[in-house]
């Protein structure tokens, strides 16, 4: 599925108007963490690297002085080259769209908003070329919206690492795209993760293993949390199991005072996005001589969860008991009469797999090849 994702990623750093604005230090860093996270085929999404499309503030605008820059200045990322880009991965040369099967991040960081009105979370970035009471924005909650109302990904993950300061008289800008609600629509998933609740403030700051750079506190929450997080069967960690381990260990992670906000995460409302555990996981191949019977169950047992696995004709449904994620595993059989197999993703550290009244005991770190 990676070969079809795709991602563009947005930071800006300076803003025309650098009083309502403040330089910031952390969105040109923390882009540039997660593009390295996307690309990563290792312990990341393994988006391919010219399918992750990056839109930050350019060099030659950061080294303006504060005041009487140059007629002209082409002040971006702006609604325009955000458009650019969008349209460019979604849109073939006729403007038709182009339904993809993978998954679409849109990041943001910069100065952002949420409007007084909205009933549901949401937040948009304001553009750099914003000044006075001339206002734009990069609506990142209206895009991933209509990008699943369009059902142009199969997913969409919207991440927003900016404030969602309270603004009563400003309004989203709407994409350029017809907005129009496909038949898909409803098979499309959407997760978003904002770095504070309405009115509440995003943070950056240099942290001790930030290697001297500034970093959103949000953004770092996220990489943390694919590290720690505990992953499935598939070695993959679930979004509703990724936001709930950075607001359990947000006080913890980042003790400052005063206490910023933890981050909100909003899942689809049906099922769930998983994204690839950062942790060292092994895979183990197991092997039953004997047949497993459509609607038998078995139990793993690990050191962070307990999952059953319901058997079916082609396949093992995993769930944890916690009903924080679920699984479907493929059930292999090479010919008739020929072991059945299957192979689980799982971290090193005691195991015990549990069918009928037989339990196996293993670590992955010792034996990744289980006779059952």
């Amino acid at each position: 599925m990676a070969a079809d994702d795709y991602a563009i990623l947005v930071g800006i750093a300076r803003y025309r108007d650098t009083e309502q604005f403040p330089t910031l230090d952390g969105p040109l860093n923390d882009a540039e963490r997660v593009r390295k996270w996307l690309i990563d085929t290792e312990l990341g999404e393994g988006v391919p690297n010219e399918n992750v499309l990056t839109l930050t503030t350019p060099e030659e605008l950061l080294n303006l002085p504060l005041t009487g820059w140059p007629p002209q200045t082409n002040w971006s990322p702006n609604t325009v080259s955000f458009s650019q880009k969008f349209n460019s991965i979604a849109y073939d040369d006729a403007g038709k769209p182009v339904r993809r099967e993978g998954r679409l991040y849109l990041y943001f960081s910069g100065h952002g908003f949420s409007l007084n009105d909205d009933d549901s979370p949401s937040a948009a970035l304001f553009s750099a070329d914003n000044y006075g009471d001339i206002h734009s924005n990069l609506a990142g909650t209206v895009y991933a919206a209509a990008i699943k109302r369009a059902r142009l990904f199969k997913e969409v993950v919207l991440i927003m690492d900016c404030c969602r300061d309270v603004l009563g008289n400003y309004t989203y800008n709407l994409p350029t795209f017809n907005r129009v609600e496909n038949s898909g629509a409803e098979s499309a998933k959407l997760y978003a993760l904002y770095a504070a609740p309405r009115r509440g403030k995003s943070q950056e700051r240099e942290l001790p293993d930030s290697e001297g750079k500034v970093v959103g506190l949000m953004t770092d929450a996220l990489l943390r949390a694919l590290k720690e997080a505990p992953s499935d069967v598939a070695g993959r960690v679930a979004g509703r199991v990724l936001t709930q381990v950075m607001a359990f260990n947000w006080t913890n992670w980042y003790p400052v005072r005063p206490m910023p906000p933890a981050p909100r995460g909003v899942s689809p409302d049906q099922g769930d996005i998983y994204f690839k555990s950062r942790q060292p996981l092994i895979s183990v191949e197991f092997s039953s001589p004997t047949v497993l019977v459509p609607g038998s169950t078995m139990r793993l047992r690990s050191e962070l969860w307990i999952a059953i696995a319901t058997v079916g004709a082609s396949s093992l449904i995993w769930r944890d008991t916690a009903y924080s994620w679920v699984q479907e595993i493929p059930l292999n059989q090479q010919a008739p009469g020929a072991a059945m197999q299957f192979t689980l993703v799982l971290p090193p550290g005691k195991h015990e797999l549990t069918i009928g009244a037989t339990v196996h005991t293993f670590d992955p770190e010792v034996s990744n090849a289980i006779f059952l």
